[in-house]
């Protein structure tokens, strides 16, 4: 995944993501609260944390790819994700 630059101007869009059990959808959204664009992707959860997240990472992306968005223009991202979270078990 690409770094985030640090840039002067304002950065306007934010990218939600829905983690759920048999989906991941991630959605660019403008200042005005408009989605931009949107990808989605099976999360194939019984394949381990690991792919998960890094299915996560690749269907931003496209979200972002489609919305002609680089990573210096997104103030944030907000990822919604189903039970409690436990780093300890993954």
């Amino acid at each position: 995944m690409a770094k985030a630059t640090q840039t002067a101007g304002p950065r306007p869009y934010v990218i939600g993501v829905d983690l759920g059990g048999t989906k991941i959808l991630a959605a660019v959204v403008d200042a005005k609260g408009a989605i931009v664009a949107e990808a989605k992707a099976r999360t194939k959860a019984e394949k381990g944390p690991d792919l998960v997240i890094e299915r996560l990472a690749r269907t931003v992306q496209q979200a972002m790819a489609k919305a002609k968005v680089e990573w210096a223009e997104v103030a944030g991202i907000g990822v919604g994700a189903p039970g409690p979270i436990r780093p300890d078990a993954g």
